[in-house]
């Protein structure tokens, strides 16, 4: 560059990297402890917009998630209907078989800290074929959670957490 020109556009980074999991992840963090019971579980899941429950040990420490999908896995197919009207507000959990939190988890949760970028956490999640991305504070204690949907919203250009369905 001869002096006195002015410098061209800088290049930005690709869309996404300069956003973390911080910056877009839900605040909305439902806990559970291993020895939790489907029926707790459940009525977590049906007050929450997100239908995911993140398993903790005794420390708090993330040790499993749990979702909608997984609570219906362990239901035979015609008591299926009755937890999903539990879930969107109607019926009861009282007759749900007696699962715990650690029969009933993904064990093994994919997480990082807040300053991961989009792009990590994307990496990971595709490397380890998962959909959610757990955010964790310096002792592996759940502070967020990450999922596709909102990733996906990050890295097309939107800010903050996308509005998700379940």
């Amino acid at each position: 560059m001869v002096a006195g020109q002015a410098a061209g556009p800088k290049a930005s980074p690709p869309l996404g990297a300069a956003q973390t999991g911080g910056e877009v992840m839900s605040h909305e963090v439902l806990t559970a402890p291993l020895d939790a019971d489907m029926a707790e579980i459940a009525e977590q899941m049906a007050t929450a917009e997100l239908k995911r429950v993140i398993v903790v040990d005794s420390n708090g420490k993330a040790v499993g998630i749990i979702s909608d999908a997984d609570l219906l896995r362990r239901l035979k197919p015609e008591a299926q209907p009755g937890l999903l009207s539990f879930l969107m507000g109607r019926g009861n959990a009282e007759r749900l078989p007696n699962h715990t939190a650690a029969e009933l988890m993904t064990p093994s949760v994919l997480s990082g800290p807040a300053s991961v970028t989009i792009t990590e956490a994307i990496r990971q999640m595709v490397a380890q074929k998962r959909k959610r991305f757990v955010v964790v504070d310096e002792a592996g204690c759940p502070i967020g959670l990450v999922d596709r949907q909102t990733l996906l919203h990050a890295v097309s250009g939107g800010t903050g957490p996308a509005a998700s369905s379940s």
